[in-house]
């Protein structure tokens, strides 16, 4: 534990920058005692709305809590959202200079209405889509300023189009002239996207549905992982499997370390990919 506890304090104080999508995380809390008589579902009497920074803004909470400084790279909406995020980054102590308001853009929101604890709906705000040519371009202008003094960077795709095979690589590049690892939570499919990165961190279903194939035993999960990052350039698969823990595998070598998890009483795994990048 005293181990755990120096490694985490090493953070304290050091710069990593955080590139990836930014979003609006509201709840609507509230409670149902009726159902209504316009349609067959219950009637939510909210008493109370909270907002909360998600996405990569999520990782970014949870490195400032480990003593962090940290830059945010990313791309929102010219909108009451996208200021609600800087702002809130901002009061944070974040620096927001690497964030680019957008016209073309909407932020993204997800609400989630709850009564009595039970999430009953979420719905979601926003238009997905890749960022222009504006915003890669304000990357290439700035991005030696945004690396300046970071340790480490973190790309955190949620898949809403900031994060762009053309704009991680362009990051990787940078942070390899500087020997900084760069650590990737992963959307989709196609790892080729992610190229030199130094770690990549897929749960088992992102990890199986990128090699196409189900994952019996442990063999398979080491062979299937050696070979994504020979075939993608990436360094490591450091895998989520839930109450299993974490298995980390050299990409060289396919050698895999598990890290057994310790039984809690968990009520919600949102937020976990997040926590465990950060």
């Amino acid at each position: 534990m005293e181990e755990i506890r120096f490694n985490l304090e090493r953070i304290v104080g050091k710069k990593v920058l955080v590139f990836g999508d930014l979003m609006v995380d509201e709840y609507l809390q509230g409670s149902a005692s009726r159902i209504s008589p316009e349609a067959p579902v219950p009637v939510v009497h909210v008493q109370k709305v909270i907002q909360r920074l998600g996405g990569a803004g999520n990782v970014v909470l949870n490195l400032r809590a480990l003593g962090a400084e940290v830059g945010v790279v990313s791309c929102i909406g010219n909108d009451k959202n996208g200021d609600w995020i800087a702002d809130t980054l901002r009061n944070y102590q974040v620096d927001t200079a690497g964030i680019l308001k957008s016209d073309s853009r909407i932020t993204s929101v997800k609400t989630r209405v709850t009564a009595q604890n039970q999430q009953l709906l979420r719905y979601d705000r926003e238009k997905v889509s890749e960022v222009g040519a504006e915003f890669t371009a304000f990357l290439q202008r700035s991005i030696s300023q945004f690396m300046l003094g970071c340790c480490v960077v973190i790309i955190s795709d949620y898949g809403k189009g900031v994060v762009t095979t053309q704009n991680v690589q362009l990051l990787i590049h940078e942070a390899k002239k500087r020997n900084l690892p760069v650590i990737v939570d992963p959307k989709g499919t196609d790892y080729k996207k992610y190229g030199g990165a130094s770690v990549c961190t897929p749960n088992m279903k992102e990890l199986q549905s990128a090699v196409g194939e189900e994952l019996y035993t442990e063999d398979e999960i080491a062979r299937a992982a050696k070979q994504l990052c020979q075939n993608c350039g990436i360094d490591n698969i450091l895998a989520t499997r839930s109450e299993k823990g974490m298995s980390f595998i050299y990409g060289d070598k396919g050698e895999k370390l598990d890290f057994p998890a310790v039984s809690k009483e968990v009520l919600d795994v949102t937020g976990a990919g997040d926590t465990v990048i950060s």
